[in-house]
């Protein structure tokens, strides 16, 4: 029998995907496009450069969001992030608001380190710079009884390997951790070095962060912890410095993330002006695998079985775990778009050991996806513009991988909770070996709640 991921089945998916995107208002990216989907730009912007997260998109974004919808920033009254990261989206908001009244910036986050480092950015106001010399001088300089005691190593192997950390690069991370403890107490600028601190952790190592996880790295020069803290709190104090200089709205600025699920929002209907998000890719990355090294350090996992709680509460866009199966979708009619594109693309995945987890992969995300927009249509005012940055992606081999065109799944999922797509800009186009399509994309999704 001829294998359900043959030619003739995958070409049947591209045709319904064309099929589908036909009915949208589709723009083809341009060199204004290509960086707005990306974090790289975002190394030499001040606070947004003080955690690198390689899956974010640009702090540029919000502002081509202002000018080309257009939306009004100064009047808005609350902004939302419900997949919100490190909080690129809320911190571009809160330094470039210019309004009179009081604006509320809320994301939510799961992974409870991001969540921190969320925080800790768009804390950046609060921070006092003197008491940040004086505290840095003590810090750096003052380690004294802490760097001759013995702390216990987390229980993860990657920090164990010597190969990734040296013995005394682990002990001396954790010393500095205690130190900050300290010396710290209960000051807010407790978030500024504990956030420059986990900065360097990837700096010291053997490994550097790469698509699915963390891979050995030839770097030609490994500095030492109390280097690295010097550099990163050197730089991180230089953007304070200069930024506070000027701060004249900023105290009408409230932000808060909220450590929980993008998919159940605890708050208000019918609450933001706008929304503006990246959800996980359907493309098997768990990001805790990504970020366990900061996780683990931090204190935030200690051991397996919290690991692979955490695991089990984020976004079904990874097999890494077994999640518990749902199919949200069936009580869509066969007819609607969503049940369309998705029995469709069932049909393509190849009979074989890889089969059952790829369904369940595929209905997880989508249903998951389905409650997320649901939650959004039911907090955004009336009006409202939401903004979805997300990318398509491939699964399987050569000869007949499967190409998940998320942003269409999304657009689709998205009108039939009750948006209107009024465009779907394509950001830039991805190429892989042996593969070259126009459905292989990163995409922005702007659609609206329609009005009363």
């Amino acid at each position: 029998m001829e294998s359900m991921s043959s030619s003739s089945a995958v070409q049947g998916l591209l045709h319904v995907y064309h099929s589908y995107e036909q009915t949208l208002p589709l723009y083809h990216a341009t060199n204004e496009h290509a960086a707005l989907t990306r974090f790289n730009g975002n190394r030499e912007m001040p606070v947004h450069n003080w955690f690198m997260f390689k899956e974010g998109f640009s702090a540029n974004l919000l502002s081509w969001i202002c000018n080309d919808l257009p939306f009004d920033l100064n009047k808005a009254e609350a902004i939302l992030d419900p997949f919100c990261g490190v909080g690129t989206s809320l911190l571009s908001a809160q330094l470039a608001y210019q309004g009179n009244h009081h604006l509320l910036l809320i994301g939510v986050e799961r992974n409870p380190f991001i969540h921190f480092a969320a925080q800790a950015k768009l804390k950046w106001p609060c921070y006092r710079v003197s008491t940040i010399r004086e505290l840095k001088e003590e810090l750096l300089y003052s380690l004294g009884n802490f760097s001759n005691r013995y702390y216990p190593v987390p229980a993860l192997s990657t920090i164990q390997n010597h190969e990734v950390f040296a013995a005394n690069t682990v002990q001396d991370l954790l010393a500095y951790r205690q130190r900050i403890e300290d010396a710290c107490e209960d000051r807010v600028e407790r978030d500024f070095f504990m956030l420059g601190w986990a900065a360097i952790i990837e700096k010291v190592s053997g490994v550097r962060k790469y698509g699915r996880g963390l891979r050995f790295a030839k770097k030609p020069r490994i500095p030492t912890v109390v280097q690295a803290l010097e550099d990163q709190w050197n730089n991180m104090l230089r953007d304070l410095e200069i930024m506070q200089q000027e701060r004249t709205h900023r105290n009408k600025v409230y932000g808060r993330i909220i450590l929980g699920d993008g998919r159940i929002l605890p708050l208000n209907d019918e609450s933001f002006d706008l929304i503006v998000y990246s959800p996980p890719y359907l493309n098997n990355i768990d990001y805790s695998e990504v970020y366990k090294l900061e996780l683990w350090f931090s204190g935030y996992i200690i051991d397996q079985n919290g690991f692979r709680e955490l695991r089990r509460a984020t976004l079904r866009s990874h097999p890494s775990i077994r999640f518990p199966e749902t199919r949200l979708l069936d009580t869509l009619s066969e007819k609607t778009w969503p049940r369309q594109l998705r029995e469709t693309m069932l049909a393509t995945i190849p009979d074989d050991n890889n089969r059952m987890w790829r369904e369940r992969l595929i209905c997880g995300y989508l249903d998951d996806m389905y409650q997320s927009l649901l939650e959004q249509f039911r907090v955004a005012v009336p009006g409202a513009p939401i903004i979805c940055v997300v990318g398509n992606s491939l699964h399987g081999r050569h000869p007949h991988p499967i190409l998940i065109a998320t942003d269409l799944l999304i657009c689709a999922l998205a009108q039939t909770v009750g948006f209107a797509i009024t465009r779907l800009q394509v950001a830039r186009y991805l190429s892989r070996r042996q593969h070259n399509d126009a459905l292989l994309r990163e995409s922005i999704i702007i659609m609206r709640k329609p009005k009363r």
